[in-house]
């Protein structure tokens, strides 16, 4: 990248390559202050691979699956109260 603009110092490319990231990556390579893009490419990979695997355990924790199962019994009652109101004003 340098070669083709040597004027540009290397502080500029990781600084673009930054604002172009997903929004949950860039926080934490602004705080690391980078200084070089290989710094920027790998932290970012990491950063990735880090947050592709809290995704998932959060995906599969049991308070994630448990409260799943309340939500759908608690909408399953509220559904059953309604049908009942129905049928008895009828």
């Amino acid at each position: 990248m340098n070669s083709l603009n040597p004027s540009l110092p290397e502080s500029y490319y990781v600084s673009s390559f930054i604002s172009g990231l997903r929004e949950d990556i860039k926080p934490m390579l602004k705080i690391l202050r980078l200084t070089t893009l290989m710094q920027a490419f790998e932290q970012a990979k990491w950063q990735e691979e880090s947050n592709n695997a809290m995704d998932k355990r959060s995906l599969f924790s049991p308070r994630t699956a448990l409260s799943g199962s309340m939500d759908r019994q608690a909408d399953s009652c509220g559904q059953e109260s309604l049908e009942e109101g129905t049928n008895q004003k009828t």
